[in-house]
């Protein structure tokens, strides 16, 4: 390339550099102004003709690979209009920078977004994008479900993430995050801590100031069906989701829990309450759902079990038949089914059995389920069992216990020397 040539490029580039920046600040000044700095008092729309100026200015930063600059366009659009095509153009940024869980966050709050309309031609190609968005595997991640005044601006690590009231829970990497809460006269910001696969409930009041937060008891769920590609699959998931979270539930991913367990057969598991289990304590949740889909000829017959991961042992199980439903009808059935179960496993009351032998080592079973050897501790649900401890050459003793609510039985053996 001759010396000419190169400076010709350079000067075409530092030109688009600086066209971009002026159509950057073009934007945000038509967002600024009167209107901008009543935002908090309610939604406006922006006028469509501006609006749709302003967000060809944010692709054409993105074209250039700035997504700073695009993202100050997008989050001010956003946040003097608080909506569901806001919610969709932060997707697509979030999809362009490469962040897939920052994408599927603000995508899976746009279908659940009470503005978006039901139908309509642009619709189609739209939810074409979200929903093989969302059917991609999910990154690690953990949730932070918010509630406070509305109006109130929510973000997270300097991004704008969503406006109180929240259609779902946001999706964030774990670790730890600056929580910023912005209301028409005040703000806060905290540090707010999320474990992996967990949800975080957050309570923001804006006359006292006050925020208090906590880990939600967390269910690792797994479904079963032989009749469903990966996007129906997705959208059952995500309506059971929903459901476990709006009983103030930590839904864990099944994906997840695989990786951090390192279990190889995901059908195995399906079928053995020991490898849930397992699966279940080290990743340290309380509780595994799993849900069984079987269609025949268009009707569906539906079948939950949720089992008690500290217990070790299935809690309930309950069957229902859905002739001729809708996939987004299985969807409803099944968290009708598996929600009651849940809470009714949850208010089970239970104690603590304490078993120590000398010598140490010997297997204890509760029935025919194997708890683990000696020493163990293990809560148990409230009522009279049967315990064998011991085996092979240091032999077998067998006894009944009694568990009362809250309450430790402990059993101290001496058994024979092997």
């Amino acid at each position: 390339m001759t010396p000419r040539r190169s400076q010709r490029t350079r000067w075409v580039a530092r030109t688009s550099q600086r066209l971009t920046r002026w159509l950057v600040l073009a934007a945000l000044l038509t967002l600024s102004g009167p209107a901008l700095s009543r935002h908090h008092r309610g939604a406006r729309e922006v006028p469509e003709p501006g609006k749709t100026k302003t967000a060809q200015a944010g692709w054409r930063a993105i074209e250039q690979r700035d997504f700073g600059a695009a993202r100050q366009i997008f989050e001010a659009l956003y946040d003097r209009a608080p909506d569901h095509q806001g919610l969709f153009e932060l997707g697509k940024l979030s999809l362009a920078e490469g962040n897939l869980l920052l994408a599927q966050d603000y995508f899976s709050r746009y279908l659940s977004d009470p503005s978006l309309p039901s139908r309509g031609a642009k619709l189609a190609a739209k939810r074409e994008l979200v929903e093989s968005t969302l059917a991609q595997a999910r990154p690690a991640s953990g949730k932070i479900g918010l509630s406070g005044d509305r109006g109130t601006r929510v973000r997270i690590d300097g991004r704008l993430r969503g406006v109180l009231p929240l259609s779902r829970p946001l999706l964030v990497e774990p670790g730890r995050h600056t929580l910023s809460l912005q209301g028409p006269d005040a703000r806060m910001e905290e540090s707010v801590e999320v474990p992996v696969g967990r949800f975080v409930e957050i309570t923001y009041s804006r006359s006292t100031s006050a925020l208090v937060s906590s880990v939600l008891p967390a269910v690792l769920w797994l479904l079963e069906d032989d009749a469903l590609n990966e996007r129906q699959r997705a959208s059952i998931e995500r309506r059971l989701e929903d459901a476990i979270e709006a009983e103030h539930l930590s839904a864990y991913p099944r994906e997840l829990a695989y990786r951090q367990a390192n279990e190889t057969s995901y059908s195995a598991c399906l079928q053995m309450i020991p490898c849930q289990v397992r699966m279940a304590l080290q990743v340290q949740l309380d509780l595994v759902l799993l849900a069984r889909i079987h269609e025949r000829n268009g009707d569906w017959q539906l079948a939950v079990e949720v089992v008690d991961a500290g217990v070790g042992a299935q809690a309930a199980r309950q069957s229902r038949g859905c002739p001729a439903c809708s996939l987004e009808k299985v969807g409803s059935e099944l968290a009708k089914v598996a929600l009651p179960l849940l809470l009714k496993t949850l208010s089970r009351p239970k104690g603590t059995l304490v078993v120590r032998s000398t010598p140490a080592g010997a297997e204890v079973r509760v029935g025919d389920r194997l708890i683990g050897r000696t020493p163990v501790e293990r809560p148990l649900w409230v009522g009279r069992h049967e315990l064998t401890i011991g085996s092979g050459p240091a032999g077998r003793v067998t006894q009944s216990v009694d568990i009362k609510e809250g309450l430790r039985a402990e059993i101290d053996l001496q058994l024979k020397a092997p």
